[in-house]
C-alpha cells in the first residue's frame, strides 16, 4: 500500500499582511507627532538670516532699434524655412521606408532648396543680432 504526500506551500500571506500593516501603523504613529509637541521635541531651530535683495537700476527703453527688429524679422523667417525642412525630411524618412526612391530624391531636392534660401537668412540674421546686442549693451 502506497500513500501519496502532497507538498503543503507555506503560507505567506500573513507575512505580506503583517508587514503591509506594520509598515502602515509606522507610517501614522510617524506623521502623528508633527503637531505642536513634534516642533517641541526636534531641537533648536537654525538661524536664518534675510538681506535685502540689491537694487537694480533698469532703464525704460521707448524705442525698438532697428537692428533688433531685424534679428527678430529673420529669425521669423529661418524658422518657417527649418519647419519646411523639417517637413521636407520627413518625407524623405516615409519614402525611404516605402522604398520610394523618387519620393526620397523629391525630399532631397526640396532640402537642398531650403537651405539654399536659408543660408543668406541666416547671415542676415547674425549680422542684425549682433548689432542688436551692440546696442543693448550699450556699445
Amino acid at each position: 500500500m502506497s500513500t501519496t504526500h502532497t507538498a503543503t506551500r507555506p503560507r505567506r500571506w500573513p507575512w505580506v499582511a503583517g508587514i503591509v500593516a506594520a509598515l502602515l501603523s509606522g507610517v501614522g504613529i510617524g506623521s502623528a507627532g508633527g503637531g505642536e509637541d513634534g516642533a517641541k521635541m526636534s531641537g533648536p531651530q537654525p538661524t536664518v538670516t534675510v538681506t535685502d535683495e540689491p537694487v537694480v537700476e533698469t532703464e525704460t527703453v521707448t524705442e525698438v532699434p532697428d537692428a533688433c527688429l531685424e534679428a527678430l524679422e529673420h529669425g521669423e523667417i529661418g524658422f518657417s524655412f527649418a519647419a519646411d525642412f523639417a517637413q521636407a525630411s520627413s518625407d524623405g524618412f516615409y519614402a525611404a521606408a516605402n522604398l520610394d526612391v523618387a519620393g526620397i530624391e523629391a525630399a532631397a531636392d526640396r532640402m537642398e532648396r531650403i537651405n539654399e534660401q536659408l543660408s543668406p537668412v541666416a547671415d542676415d540674421w547674425n549680422a542684425a543680432k549682433a548689432e542688436c546686442r551692440r546696442i543693448a549693451e550699450g556699445g
